[in-house]
């Protein structure tokens, strides 16, 4: 259910975006074909705007680089041959011709969505009412569950016994040949309406509505500066549940969202996405016990910014607080994971007592793409503007700070050098753990020695440290890199400009930081 809710959701995102377009007569109220007219032109205009306004960035070598440092790569295939033999896939890091035909892909994509909204959404044949300025198209089975092969009318085959015209009496017609049964099933009941209406000229709202009482979980916004969706979560859990559909341990379900693609100007978008009111989502894990789950309000919480006239791209990340709550035995997969016997039975475990409450404070930071200069910051990283927290029953067993002593944040410069890639923290890089599970340890008795009392403190001493990474060494190049282990001191290490990490083997590579050693640089 949850994926097919997700697909249907991103076939209607696709009407999320920015302009006007023609209308009959400027006295008349638009006509559905006036309303379906200006939806496509708006759509199609900003994705082509967005797409053509970061056009540059298919040509950053920097940010080829950097996603490959994250992980991203391509992969090519040797095609089979006749008796199915296949080659062996090499996979290579990203490359600017990789990201040029990504934007190529975008650009037929977009083909494909404003083909899908002229030929399947927006049809004649979908229009099921208008009056007063609005118009109403009911999306049926048809439409949102597809054939898999064309048929202008399709037949259900007669079963047997029954002959080929039916009666009254007769079992329902099955679902047409080559839809699935149980899609036109949820089709019917979800009966899924787009009403489309103009609160202003070249601007059309478009409310989702659902099921026989046309309930409104989620309206679009079609407008000359912008297109967005707002999303109240909590009449997405009373319509599934009216429906009676299974929602799994899915116990409860509020907030409220909003996504934009926002023009700025000519060849300058920005797509944002907030949190306007506080999300909770709430899981039963085990029979009566609920975890529950949090997102604080903020707005923006994120933005993508193209600027194609200053060839930028700026992100930025306000994510509020991240909180989690329920009984600790609902948890005890995380440290107790379930065994089972010689005959395959599970054993029984101990129920653990107590009441759990996380509190990660925030997520924050921006990040900027130069495409004039192919260079890549990272600004204001932090973690909210307070502790972080893990606590049983009030006690604190976990705390974490980020530059505490130093604004909670800090900026952060890639630059790529012939070496290697050259990090410089701004103004500093200061991150303490505290760990305390020592309220724990009559509960769970093989708790690691070092979770029930430590402090792990990892920072850079003098302003504006920097280092720098190569593909086999870390090199420290300003300041003096610190790491702290309470519980354990011969872990600790300090690492003076000029000096290099290295495994305690002697590899010049990066493993686990409780096995560095500081060494001379090759």
């Amino acid at each position: 259910m949850n994926d097919w809710i997700l697909t249907r959701a991103a076939i209607l995102g696709g009407l999320v975006l920015t302009a006007c377009g023609p209308k009959s007569s400027n006295a008349d109220e638009p006509t559905a074909s006036d309303l379906a007219a200006i939806a496509e032109g708006n759509v199609e205009r900003a994705l082509r705007g967005t797409v053509l306004a970061g056009g540059f960035i298919a040509d950053s070598t920097a940010l080829a680089t950097s996603l490959g440092m994250l992980g991203g790569r391509s992969e090519s295939c040797p095609p089979c041959s006749s008796d199915d033999v296949c080659g062996e896939c090499v996979s290579e890091a990203l490359s600017v011709d990789d990201l040029k035909r990504s934007r190529d892909d975008l650009n037929e994509s977009i083909d494909s969505v404003m083909k899908t909204l002229r030929e399947k959404i927006f049809t004649k044949e979908n229009l099921e009412s208008e009056s007063d300025g609005s118009a109403t198209y009911l999306l049926g089975p048809k439409t949102l569950c597809g054939t898999s092969e064309p048929s202008a009318s399709p037949t259900p085959s007669p079963t047997p016994g029954q002959s080929g015209g039916g009666s009254a009496n007769e079992p329902a017609p099955s679902a047409p040949s080559g839809m699935d049964p149980a899609c036109v099933d949820r089709i019917n009941r979800l009966q899924i309406r787009l009403r489309l209406s103009s609160p202003s000229e070249g601007n059309v709202d478009v409310a989702l509505l659902l099921t026989a009482n046309r309930e409104n979980p989620a309206t679009l916004e079609l407008y000359s500066n912008h297109v967005g969706v707002v999303v109240n979560l909590g009449e997405i859990k009373l319509t599934l549940d009216a429906l009676g559909e299974d929602t799994g341990s899915l116990v409860s379900l509020a907030g409220k969202l909003d996504f934009q693609l926002r023009k700025n100007a000519e060849l300058d978008y920005s797509f944002l996405a907030s949190v306007l009111e506080d999300v909770n989502v709430g899981v039963e894990v085990n029979p009566g016990e609920t975890v529950h789950y949090g997102v604080g309000r903020s707005a923006p919480t994120a933005e993508l910014r193209l600027d194609g006239n200053a060839r930028k791209v700026t992100g930025t990340l306000d994510v509020g607080p991240l909180t989690v709550d329920g009984p600790l035995n609902a948890f005890r997969d995380v440290f107790d994971p379930e065994e089972s016997d010689s005959l395959g039975n599970p054993v029984p475990r101990p129920i653990y007592q107590g009441a759990l409450e996380g509190l990660l404070a925030g997520l924050e930071g921006g990040v900027t793409l130069d495409g004039s200069t192919d260079t890549l910051t990272f600004d204001h990283l932090g973690l909210g503007d307070q502790t972080s927290t893990l606590k049983v029953d009030q006690n604190t067993l976990a705390a974490l700070d980020l530059n505490a002593a130093a604004g909670r944040h800090f900026d952060l410069t890639l630059q790529k050098q012939a070496t290697g890639t050259l990090a410089t923290f701004t103004p500093t890089f200061d991150a303490t753990l505290l760990l305390k599970f020592a309220p724990l340890a009559s509960q769970i008795p093989d708790l690691a020695p070092a979770l029930l009392d430590d402090v792990v403190h990892l920072w850079f001493e003098g302003q504006n440290p920097s280092l720098l990474s190569g593909d086999d060494e870390l090199r420290i190049v300003s300041g003096i890199l610190h790491y702290t282990d309470a519980y354990d001191p011969s872990h600790d290490l300090h690492a003076t400009a000029g000096s290099c990490l290295v495994n305690g083997d002697g590899d010049p590579t990066l493993g686990d930081p409780e096995g560095l050693v500081v060494t001379t640089c090759p």
